[in-house]
Protein backbone atom coordinates (compact mmCIF):
# COMPACT_ATOMS: atom_id res chain seq x y z
CA UNK A 1 0.00 0.00 0.00
CA UNK A 2 1.10 3.68 -0.92
CA UNK A 3 2.25 5.78 2.30
CA UNK A 4 3.55 8.65 0.63
CA UNK A 5 2.45 10.73 -2.60
CA UNK A 6 4.78 11.53 -5.04
CA UNK A 7 5.91 15.02 -5.28
CA UNK A 8 3.85 16.08 -8.55
CA UNK A 9 1.18 14.45 -6.38
CA UNK A 10 1.63 16.79 -3.60
CA UNK A 11 2.30 19.72 -5.84
CA UNK A 12 -0.95 19.33 -7.29
CA UNK A 13 -2.39 18.60 -3.66
CA UNK A 14 -1.23 21.13 -1.48
CA UNK A 15 -1.87 24.18 -3.22
CA UNK A 16 -5.70 23.52 -2.99
CA UNK A 17 -5.71 22.85 1.11
CA UNK A 18 -3.18 26.06 1.37
CA UNK A 19 -6.04 27.87 -0.80
CA UNK A 20 -8.74 26.60 1.78
CA UNK A 21 -6.80 27.86 4.75
CA UNK A 22 -6.14 31.42 3.23
CA UNK A 23 -9.87 32.03 2.16
CA UNK A 24 -11.98 29.18 4.11
CA UNK A 25 -13.22 28.42 0.82
CA UNK A 26 -13.96 24.35 0.87
CA UNK A 27 -12.10 22.62 -1.48
CA UNK A 28 -13.50 19.39 -3.30
CA UNK A 29 -12.11 17.08 -6.04
CA UNK A 30 -14.54 13.79 -6.62
CA UNK A 31 -12.05 12.04 -8.84
CA UNK A 32 -8.90 12.15 -6.73
CA UNK A 33 -8.28 9.16 -4.88
CA UNK A 34 -5.03 9.21 -2.51
CA UNK A 35 -4.62 6.57 0.48
CA UNK A 36 -5.76 8.07 3.69
CA UNK A 37 -2.51 7.96 5.28
CA UNK A 38 -0.63 9.22 1.99
CA UNK A 39 -3.15 12.30 1.91
CA UNK A 40 -2.83 13.15 5.58
CA UNK A 41 0.87 12.99 5.92
CA UNK A 42 1.45 15.13 3.30
CA UNK A 43 -1.32 17.69 4.37
CA UNK A 44 0.66 17.52 7.59
CA UNK A 45 3.69 18.53 6.11
CA UNK A 46 2.31 22.28 6.03
CA UNK A 47 3.83 24.45 8.75
CA UNK A 48 1.32 24.95 11.56
CA UNK A 49 -0.91 21.74 10.62
CA UNK A 50 -1.83 19.56 13.37
CA UNK A 51 -3.89 17.06 14.02
CA UNK A 52 -6.97 17.86 16.55
CA UNK A 53 -7.19 15.10 19.54
CA UNK A 54 -10.54 13.88 19.53
CA UNK A 55 -9.88 11.69 22.55
CA UNK A 56 -11.60 8.57 23.03
CA UNK A 57 -13.73 9.29 20.02
CA UNK A 58 -10.81 8.94 17.99
CA UNK A 59 -11.23 5.19 15.44
CA UNK A 60 -8.19 2.84 15.35
CA UNK A 61 -6.02 4.88 17.93
CA UNK A 62 -5.47 7.26 15.33
CA UNK A 63 -5.48 11.05 16.35
CA UNK A 64 -8.14 12.76 14.99
CA UNK A 65 -9.34 9.95 12.56
CA UNK A 66 -13.11 9.10 12.40
CA UNK A 67 -14.85 6.67 10.01
CA UNK A 68 -18.06 4.80 9.94
CA UNK A 69 -17.42 1.48 9.08
CA UNK A 70 -18.81 -0.58 6.34
CA UNK A 71 -19.14 2.18 4.43
CA UNK A 72 -15.36 3.60 3.99
CA UNK A 73 -16.10 7.38 4.65
CA UNK A 74 -13.53 8.74 6.77
CA UNK A 75 -12.73 12.10 8.45
CA UNK A 76 -9.58 13.70 9.57
CA UNK A 77 -9.50 16.35 11.72
CA UNK A 78 -6.48 18.86 11.47
CA UNK A 79 -5.94 22.39 13.28
CA UNK A 80 -4.32 25.30 11.83
CA UNK A 81 -3.98 29.02 13.01
CA UNK A 82 -6.09 28.50 15.75
CA UNK A 83 -8.95 27.05 12.98
CA UNK A 84 -10.21 23.89 12.34
CA UNK A 85 -10.92 22.09 9.64
CA UNK A 86 -11.79 18.51 8.16
CA UNK A 87 -10.30 16.07 4.96
CA UNK A 88 -12.56 13.40 4.08
CA UNK A 89 -12.86 10.14 1.62
CA UNK A 90 -14.46 7.59 0.44
CA UNK A 91 -12.60 4.67 0.44
CA UNK A 92 -15.50 3.39 -1.97
CA UNK A 93 -16.33 6.21 -4.46
CA UNK A 94 -13.20 7.84 -4.17
CA UNK A 95 -13.01 11.67 -3.89
CA UNK A 96 -11.50 14.00 -1.45
CA UNK A 97 -12.70 17.40 0.08
CA UNK A 98 -10.87 19.77 2.85
CA UNK A 99 -12.92 22.56 4.63
CA UNK A 100 -13.48 24.46 7.75
CA UNK A 101 -14.58 22.08 9.94
CA UNK A 102 -18.77 22.95 11.11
Amino acid sequence: MKHKLTESESEALLPQIRQVLETGKPWEDKNLHHPVKAIVEAILTIPGMERKDLGEDARYGIEGFDANGWQWDWWQHFRHGGKEYTLSGSGYYGGHAFHVSD
